[in-house]
């Protein structure tokens, strides 16, 4: 009985969290807090993803660098497996990565030019016309 009751208890624990997040962040947009509506519009974005929730989100998150690159990411993926659209999934996929990069998040840029060979060429050319040009 007390462990089965222990699982009910982390797992609705768990589960409401994330919408407990929601909330809270909606109440803080709500209030007037600047950093709050990106964080809130791309919480909105996840749970219910759209074309028009993530453009709003995207929108949004303009001056949080971090928050644009992982809006943009988000949103790639979700134009590649919902919607077939690879060309644009590429261009929000390109922007996330160099947004990463101009973050300082070195990593997860070097992961997102390793998931995606367009993406590595990309680099590549630009490398190359600078070098060329400069």
């Amino acid at each position: 009985m007390c462990v089965s009751f222990l699982f009910w208890y982390s797992r609705t624990r768990c589960v409401s969290l994330p919408f407990q997040c929601l909330a809270h962040f909606e109440k803080l947009a709500k209030l007037g807090s600047a950093n709050a509506k990106p964080v809130h519009l791309f919480m909105l974005a996840m749970k219910s993803p759209s074309r028009k929730a993530f453009s709003k989100a995207i929108e949004a998150c303009s001056e949080m660098i971090h928050l644009e690159a992982m809006s943009k990411e988000r949103y790639a993926s979700f134009l590649l497996n919902q919607e077939k659209d690879t060309e644009l999934a590429n261009e929000y996929i390109t922007s996330s990565y160099w947004l990463y990069q101009d973050w300082g998040a070195h990593a997860k840029a070097l992961q997102l030019s390793q998931q995606n060979d367009f993406l590595k060429v990309r680099i590549l050319s630009l490398f190359s016309y600078i070098y060329i040009y400069l």
